[in-house]
C-alpha cells in the first residue's frame, strides 16, 4: 500500500510513511484500504503514532486478536 500510494519502488518495514513523503491525505487512504482489506478500524492518530509497516502490522494483529477473543467470549 505504501509503495502504491507513494509511487516509490522500495519500502522497508521500518520506513516511516511520513519520511517517505506521505501526508495526512495519503494516510487516510491507507487507513481506508486497511479497513477494506483487513476489516480493521484505525484512527488517523493511531496511524501517525505507528507509521511503519512493522508497527501497523502489530496494530492490525492486535485488533484481529481482540475480535477473535470477543467472538470466543460470546460463545
Amino acid at each position: 500500500m505504501f509503495r502504491e500510494l507513494l509511487g516509490i519502488e522500495r519500502v522497508s518495514i521500518h520506513d516511516s510513511f511520513l519520511n517517505l513523503g506521505g501526508d495526512s491525505v495519503l494516510a487516510t487512504q491507507v487507513i481506508a484500504r486497511i479497513r477494506e482489506v483487513m476489516n480493521v478500524n484505525m484512527s488517523l492518530l493511531d496511524f501517525f503514532d505507528r507509521p511503519t509497516v512493522s508497527a501497523l502490522a502489530r496494530v492490525i494483529e492486535e485488533a484481529i486478536l481482540q475480535e477473535v477473543e470477543a467472538l470466543q467470549e460470546d460463545k
